[in-house]
């Protein structure tokens, strides 16, 4: 009789357990699902701008060490899954990648706080460009071969650790004159001016410049597009002096701006678009 009372007992506290983790996940479920289902309202002027909006990707809150995985589902997000974070995860993250606690699939990672203004929303559609163009990132991938090397020795940050000569002397004057002309919507002198960049830096290290000029430079281009619909200040972190990876958001924005004015269909292409300012 003890042990059936026993048995009991952990039924019933597992019981309460299974009811207590239930009704956190409607807690975090009913505060954020309005936020998220905003993204929808959005949406709709994202669109304007480029057709890859036409569908929009799982977000992942991350608050207190705990993912909350919410996944579009027609016109509203939905909570599939609490999860706790087993890797490292910087504060205050706006990023989009391969979520292990997701399957790995691509998923917006977020804090709470990214919900607070419209700002933060024109940063979600950021992240969801990568979303967008991560297919063709890959294909592209496989003749890189910064990123070929970077697999062969483990090394999964290489985009973010990537040794770029960032103050160097000759680089950094180079890439000034580039940003002029970018300002000045000068194309033609731009893409001189770009291609001498071939001969200040090593094959790898052209390589990774023409890689995050695309990438983050595209995202970047999209996100002020969307800035610009919202009433939002455009985004120009990186123009200043001193350069670092983010400069490069900056130069492959406005370079691609140029480029899409004198060919816009071009930004329906992205491996076409990656193909000219890699040149």
């Amino acid at each position: 009789m003890k042990k059936n009372l026993n048995f009991i007992s952990v039924f019933f506290l597992f019981g309460i357990c299974l009811n207590a983790q239930d009704n956190i996940k409607n807690s975090v479920a009913e505060n954020f699902l309005p936020k998220l289902n905003r993204i929808f309202e959005l949406q709709l002027e994202a669109m304007k701008i480029h057709p890859m909006f036409g569908q929009v990707y799982p977000v992942a809150i991350t608050e207190e060490g705990q993912l909350y995985i919410f996944e579009p589902d027609e016109n509203n997000y939905r909570l599939i899954k609490q999860a706790q974070v087993t890797g490292t995860i910087a504060k205050g993250i706006r990023a989009a990648y391969p979520l292990a606690e997701n399957d790995y699939k691509m998923t917006c990672v977020v804090t709470p706080d990214v919900f607070d203004s419209l700002e933060g929303y024109a940063i979600i559609f950021h992240e969801f460009v990568h979303c967008a163009v991560y297919n063709i990132e890959m294909k592209l991938k496989e003749n890189l071969e910064i990123y070929k090397s970077a697999m062969e020795k483990k090394d999964w940050m290489w985009e973010l650790s990537f040794p770029f000569p960032y103050t160097k002397k000759e680089f950094v004057e180079a890439y000034n004159l580039f940003l002029n002309a970018l300002n000045k919507t000068n194309l033609e002198t731009a893409i001189e001016l770009h291609k001498k960049m071939k001969s200040i830096l090593s094959k790898d290290e052209y390589s990774y410049l023409t890689w995050v000029e695309w990438k983050e430079g595209f995202a970047r281009w999209i996100e002020n597009k969307i800035r610009n619909k919202f009433g939002l200040k455009e985004n120009h972190a990186g123009k200043d002096l001193p350069f670092d990876r983010v400069t490069f958001y900056e130069g492959g924005s406005g370079f691609i701006d140029l480029i899409s004015k004198s060919s816009p269909a071009i930004i329906l292409d992205f491996e076409k678009l990656y193909n000219v300012i890699c040149k």
